[in-house]
């Protein structure tokens, strides 16, 4: 979406021309221009923000188990670096299914 689109439906709404801090008609304005958002929005550009933040996710949490798995083996608690690696891992396991 666009910026000129963007107005163009502030304007629609009746946003533009609030004083938002004044105005107790806001809240229902906003409401339609949400709306407004939600209906010129397709569905997939959420579906694929999602799966985006969700890879970044798993991306840092895969650099973070690395350096975990190449630690020493000898750290103070008596684990190893691959352990805290997996812990690591698991921890988005759920999202993988």
């Amino acid at each position: 979406m666009i910026k000129e689109e963007i107005i163009r439906m502030a304007r629609e709404a009746g946003l533009i021309a609030l004083n938002v801090e004044c105005d107790p008609t806001y809240a229902p304005i906003l409401g339609r221009f949400a709306a407004l958002v939600l209906a010129n929005t397709s569905p997939q550009s959420s579906i694929a923000w999602q799966e985006g933040f969700e890879a970044g996710q798993f991306t840092e949490r895969e650099a973070c188990a690395k350096l975990c798995d190449d630690l020493d083996d000898d750290l103070p608690d008596g684990l190893a670096g691959w352990q805290y690696g997996e812990a690591i891992r698991a921890m988005g396991s759920h999202l993988a299914k």
